[in-house]
């Protein structure tokens, strides 16, 4: 395990995570959070949402490559 640290409105936080996983967390969750607004909430949900929709589409190829699999037996 090792620990990702993020700043969330001039709070830090910090949480252990799989290496490998925390390798590409770490840039990610800058990103995401590396505006220092008053409102975190939004930042949070902004990157929720973000997360679900980056899913979504992985979801979405994926069933395009299984269709296509299907298709070609």
């Amino acid at each position: 395990m090792k620990k990702v640290l993020f700043e969330i409105n001039g709070w830090a936080y910090s949480i252990s995570v799989e290496d490998s996983f925390a390798t590409y967390l770490q840039p990610e969750i800058s990103k995401d959070f590396q505006s220092n607004t008053p409102d975190s909430r939004k930042a949070i949900i902004h990157a929720y949402i973000k997360a679900k929709y980056k899913f979504f589409n992985q979801e979405k190829a994926i069933e395009t490559i299984v269709d296509n699999l299907t298709q070609s037996l």
